[in-house]
């Protein structure tokens, strides 16, 4: 693989606490490369309780 590929892949997932890298591949080789990040966010007790949810 390139280096400059494989630099692409890295910078991809750094930093990525959740979610995910895709990689797409046409005929063996890298074509695309799609990073995909979700952010958690903690609930507050005060929140879920207004909402008559359980804990």
């Amino acid at each position: 693989m390139p280096q400059e590929l494989a630099d692409s892949v890295l910078t991809a997932l750094k930093g990525l606490e959740f979610g995910s890298v895709e990689i797409t591949v046409h005929h063996s080789r890298i074509v695309q490369i799609e990073r995909h990040e979700r952010i958690r966010f903690s609930h507050s007790p005060g929140r879920d309780e207004a909402r008559g949810s359980a804990p």
